[in-house]
């Protein structure tokens, strides 16, 4: 499966972001607390419905489930 765009909604300290994702290499900069790292913790919720940082487990949406 490819992910084209993603679209995170009222997670963290996103409201509401599009971000649309490029064949290859994708590259998010910004300085601190800019959200870098909850990009990449949706994707491994995504991934694997499990969160980024280790040790604590997350209930998605109950449609997806």
């Amino acid at each position: 499966m490819k992910i084209k765009n993603l679209l995170i909604k009222n997670y963290k300290l996103l409201k509401s972001v599009i971000f649309d994702i490029n064949e290859g290499l994708n590259i998010f900069v910004g300085g601190n607390e800019s959200c870098k790292s909850t990009i990449l913790e949706v994707f491994s919720i995504i991934a694997s419905t499990k969160r980024f940082k280790r040790g604590s487990e997350v209930y998605l949406c109950r449609s997806w489930l």
